[in-house]
């Protein structure tokens, strides 16, 4: 008579098998999983820092001078306001906890809009650089380099944001003449 049936010996191979293509399944799930969240969080940091580059630029395109100090910086922009223009302060500060970059609009000393860029990001300088350099150029021109690093709350894959805007060459800059900063 024969019997149909496994052996313990069938049944432990069986196992081991098993077990093996399992922990090969979940090693490899779990490094793509590891994968996913660093580039969901890589790309978090560059949108950020998207964000924030194009906020400075946009002043800086209209900008008729710059003060840079070890806190942030100091912009005086010209802006079209119907037919008027006028001229408004707007200030970049780093916070204390370098939990995003604080920009105040200022219009004859009273604020008119007050937010903070990157909210919930660490923005820092890179190297020890501020995050904002003036560059000057023959004639009175200038130019500015912008160079900051965001990063996710848990620091995971920080994105350096580098970018040189020329001041000289927004069409409100070029209509005044003589200006100095």
């Amino acid at each position: 008579m024969t019997r149909r049936g496994f052996t313990l010996v069938e049944m432990i191979v069986a196992a081991l098998i098993s077990v093996t293509m399992l922990t090969a399944v979940y090693n490899l799930m779990s490094n793509w999983m590891r994968s996913s969240v660093k580039g969901t969080s890589h790309l978090s940091n560059i949108q950020v820092a998207v964000l924030i580059s194009s906020q400075i630029e946009h002043d800086l395109q209209r900008a008729t001078s710059i003060n840079i100090n070890a806190d942030g910086f100091h912009i005086k922009t010209l802006e079209d306001v119907g037919k008027n223009k006028k001229e408004l302060d707007v200030t970049y500060e780093k916070t204390p906890d370098n939990q995003g970059l604080r920009r105040i609009v200022n219009d004859s000393g009273a604020i008119i809009l007050e937010r903070l860029l990157g909210d919930g990001f660490r923005v820092n300088e890179v190297n020890g650089e501020p995050m904002l350099q003036k560059i000057s150029f023959p004639g009175e021109k200038f130019a500015a380099k912008i160079l900051f690093e965001v990063a996710s709350p848990k620091n995971e894959e920080p994105h350096v944001m580098q970018k040189m805007i020329f001041c000289s060459n927004c069409r409100e800059n070029l209509l005044i003449k003589d200006w100095k900063d």
